[in-house]
Protein backbone atom coordinates (compact mmCIF):
# COMPACT_ATOMS: atom_id res chain seq x y z
CA UNK A 1 0.00 0.00 0.00
CA UNK A 2 1.36 3.38 -0.97
CA UNK A 3 0.02 5.48 1.93
CA UNK A 4 0.19 2.86 4.66
CA UNK A 5 -0.09 4.16 8.25
CA UNK A 6 2.68 2.96 10.58
CA UNK A 7 1.00 1.20 13.52
CA UNK A 8 4.18 -0.36 14.91
CA UNK A 9 4.10 1.99 17.92
CA UNK A 10 0.37 1.51 18.58
CA UNK A 11 -1.74 -0.44 21.06
CA UNK A 12 -5.02 -2.07 20.04
CA UNK A 13 -7.63 -1.96 22.83
CA UNK A 14 -10.86 -3.94 22.34
CA UNK A 15 -13.76 -5.30 24.32
CA UNK A 16 -14.23 -8.43 22.20
CA UNK A 17 -12.71 -11.90 22.32
CA UNK A 18 -9.35 -12.09 20.59
CA UNK A 19 -9.53 -14.82 17.97
CA UNK A 20 -7.01 -16.12 15.48
CA UNK A 21 -8.71 -13.99 12.82
CA UNK A 22 -8.20 -10.82 14.84
CA UNK A 23 -4.59 -11.67 15.67
CA UNK A 24 -3.85 -12.29 11.98
CA UNK A 25 -5.03 -8.74 11.24
CA UNK A 26 -2.89 -7.42 14.10
CA UNK A 27 0.12 -9.28 12.68
CA UNK A 28 -0.51 -7.75 9.24
CA UNK A 29 -0.85 -4.27 10.72
CA UNK A 30 2.30 -4.79 12.83
CA UNK A 31 0.60 -3.70 16.06
CA UNK A 32 2.83 -4.89 18.93
CA UNK A 33 0.36 -4.83 21.86
CA UNK A 34 -3.26 -6.01 22.11
CA UNK A 35 -5.35 -5.38 25.23
CA UNK A 36 -8.85 -6.77 25.57
CA UNK A 37 -11.54 -6.89 28.23
CA UNK A 38 -12.39 -10.45 27.21
CA UNK A 39 -10.60 -13.76 26.80
CA UNK A 40 -8.30 -14.64 23.92
CA UNK A 41 -8.61 -18.06 22.29
CA UNK A 42 -5.79 -20.61 22.57
CA UNK A 43 -4.91 -20.13 18.90
CA UNK A 44 -4.82 -16.36 19.35
CA UNK A 45 -2.39 -16.75 22.25
CA UNK A 46 -0.15 -19.17 20.32
CA UNK A 47 0.00 -16.93 17.25
CA UNK A 48 0.53 -13.76 19.26
CA UNK A 49 3.45 -15.48 20.97
CA UNK A 50 4.84 -16.81 17.69
CA UNK A 51 4.74 -13.37 16.02
CA UNK A 52 6.00 -11.33 18.99
CA UNK A 53 2.75 -9.66 20.00
CA UNK A 54 2.12 -8.77 23.63
CA UNK A 55 -1.35 -10.05 24.48
CA UNK A 56 -3.28 -8.86 27.53
CA UNK A 57 -6.72 -10.24 28.39
CA UNK A 58 -9.38 -9.75 31.04
CA UNK A 59 -8.19 -6.18 31.51
CA UNK A 60 -10.39 -4.60 34.18
CA UNK A 61 -9.65 -1.95 36.79
CA UNK A 62 -6.05 -2.61 37.80
CA UNK A 63 -6.01 -6.34 37.03
CA UNK A 64 -5.27 -8.25 33.84
CA UNK A 65 -3.86 -11.50 32.47
CA UNK A 66 -0.63 -11.17 30.51
CA UNK A 67 -0.26 -14.06 28.04
CA UNK A 68 2.95 -13.44 26.09
CA UNK A 69 5.83 -11.03 25.55
CA UNK A 70 5.64 -9.61 29.06
CA UNK A 71 8.63 -7.31 28.59
CA UNK A 72 6.54 -4.58 26.95
CA UNK A 73 4.34 -4.10 30.02
CA UNK A 74 5.70 -2.23 33.04
CA UNK A 75 4.05 -2.72 36.41
CA UNK A 76 3.89 0.08 38.93
CA UNK A 77 4.18 -0.55 42.65
CA UNK A 78 1.24 0.46 44.79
Amino acid sequence: MKNRIDLSQSVLVTSCHQTLSTIKKVIGAQIPIVITLSAPTDLAIKNADLFGITLVGFSRDQQFNLYCHHWRILASAG
